[in-house]
Order: C-alpha cells, then sequence, then structure tokens
C-alpha cells in the first residue's frame, strides 16, 4: 500500500509544484487545478516501478544493518537517481532529466513519508536482529 501512495503521491506533488513553476495562476481555473491528478495517474507507469525499487533498497539496506538517517538518505538519493536515469534514458536533454531526477525525488520521500507512519516497527525489529 506505500508503494502505490508513494508513487501516486508523488507524482500528485510533483506535477503541481512544476505546474506552479511554470504558471501559478493556471491553478486557479477549475480545469487546470486537477490536471495534476489525473496526469498523476498516468505518470505512475513510471513511479510505480521507481516506488517498489525504493521501498527495494530500503528493505535491503534496512536487512544489512544501516541506521534509519543512512537508510532513509540512501533511499532518497536512489530514487531520485533512478528518476532522472529514466527519462535519460529516453532523452538526453538535461532538463528532462531534472524532471526525472524532481519525480522521482517526490516519489521516494512521499514513500518515505508513509513507510516511516506505516512500516515504523519494520526498521526497529530489523536493526535489533
Amino acid at each position: 500500500m506505500s508503494v502505490i501512495l508513494g508513487a501516486y503521491g508523488g507524482g500528485v506533488i510533483a506535477s503541481y509544484v512544476i505546474l506552479l513553476a511554470l504558471d501559478g495562476v493556471s491553478l486557479q481555473d477549475p480545469t487546470l487545478s486537477v490536471y495534476p491528478f489525473y496526469f498523476a495517474l498516468g505518470i505512475m507507469f513510471f513511479t510505480f516501478p521507481g516506488a517498489i525499487m525504493v521501498a527495494g533498497i530500503f528493505n535491503l539496506l534496512v536487512h544489512e544493518g544501516y541506521d534509519r538517517v543512512t537508510t532513509y538518505a540512501l533511499t532518497g538519493g536512489a530514487g531520485t537517481l533512478a528518476g532522472g536515469m529514466v527519462l535519460g534514458l529516453i532523452s538526453s536533454n538535461w532538463n528532462v532529466m531534472a524532471v526525472g531526477a524532481f519525480y522521482g525525488a517526490c516519489t521516494s520521500i512521499v514513500w518515505m513519508a508513509v513507510n516511516s507512519v506505516v512500516g515504523r516497527t519494520t526498521h526497529s525489529k530489523a536493526v535489533s536482529k
């Protein structure tokens, strides 16, 4: 469940921020104000596999015995790098790669926020073993 929330929530937040950065007035239009919600559903083609990868990296780092701060930092960095690399494979333009990295960062941050609430006992149980 945290993977789906991370993928969709990261897409919504990144879409809203990009829409605000491009034109802050467009969110006042009732048609464009719901655009990020629909766009996030379509972009889940990229963000859902990224959220699965972020969860996998997090679980790998937890079971290797890294502390909580290091685990979240490396997980966030891996999500950002993966988002940039995915769109970097599609286009060699640096601006497109930056958008992908931003979506990857938002997806991993939302996933980590959801996981810190939902999976709170997962990290402490794995580290105590």
